[in-house]
């Protein structure tokens, strides 16, 4: 946290001892949403995926025989190496309460 904002949190009470706990756990929050190597892409599962000739991220997961990504409306397959980065999907929101 910088230190004019952990700063105002203190002077306001807001962090109560915690400031440390909410650093550590924004800064594990930015580095779970990094774009990676397209190598690197979980082998199951949907992830969002930078298409290189659109200059778009895509939602795909992988053929059956890992040798391809399909779109998630099962319509468009593509080879690995259209794209260039991935990254996690965010979890799906909580349900209403």
């Amino acid at each position: 946290m910088n230190g004019k904002l952990e700063f105002a949190y203190r002077s306001l009470g807001i962090c109560e001892g915690k400031c440390e706990e909410m650093q550590a756990e924004n800064d594990a929050l930015k580095s779970a949403q990094t774009w990676q190597p397209i190598e690197s892409a979980p082998k199951t599962g949907f992830f969002k995926a930078w298409h290189r000739l659109w200059g778009c991220e895509i939602t795909v997961q992988f053929t059956d025989d890992g040798a391809r990504v399909i779109e998630k409306t099962k319509t468009t397959e593509w080879p690995i190496s259209a794209f260039s980065r991935w990254m996690p999907l965010p979890p799906a929101p909580e349900a209403a309460k």
